[in-house]
């Protein structure tokens, strides 16, 4: 092009990095809440979602799982080719272990005694009252008045508990006692 100039006008857009912050998986006992997605370069419409492309159920931040599943973060407005990271979401839900069963009641005096016959094994702790957790299913010297007994699954943590009430009588019948007077 002797001496002449060509011109060209163009727009360049240069979108940001998005980048999502790491989510802790979650282990819980029932349900768990989904907790929020953070991040930078994320739109209004991230959710999770259970195929990593977005292309399942998707689930907001806050909702409720009751079942153990794999989920995605996954934002529609997103950029794909500006992702720097992608994150992704493993819950795991266990059950509660069994109600505690306690079998009768024993009064020992003014105190009672029970016994925790279900659930048993290895994994399980026991708790009276919030005292220290214990492996033995057995309790002695326990007071009249209402108590919790709390079982953990100790593979899982998840607990369960069973409230009870210990009514002994008193420890020894009560005695009157006369002074000894003598003479008619």
């Amino acid at each position: 092009n002797a001496g002449c100039e060509d011109e060209v006008t163009f727009d360049v857009t240069i979108n940001p990095l998005i980048m999502i912050d790491p989510i802790a998986d979650i282990f819980d006992c029932v349900s768990t809440v989904l907790p929020a997605i953070a991040g930078s370069g994320l739109s209004a419409n991230v959710t999770y979602n259970t195929d990593p492309l977005g292309l399942g159920t998707n689930f907001a931040p806050g909702s409720i799982i009751t079942q153990s599943i794999t989920l995605y973060v996954f934002d529609p407005d997103a950029d794909p080719n500006c992702l720097g990271n992608s994150e992704d979401l493993i819950i795991t839900i266990h059950p509660l272990p069994p109600v505690p069963i306690i079998s009768n009641v024993t009064c020992l005096g003014d105190q009672g005694a029970i016994l925790v016959e279900a659930p048993l094994g290895s994994n399980f702790e026991y708790q009276l009252d919030g005292a220290a957790a214990q492996l033995a299913n057995f309790y002695a010297n326990i007071p009249n008045g209402t108590h919790t007994v709390v079982v953990t699954n100790t593979l899982t943590t998840c607990q369960n508990s069973v409230q009870f009430t210990i009514n002994c009588d008193c420890a020894t019948p009560a005695e009157l006692t006369l002074p000894q007077n003598t003479g008619s």
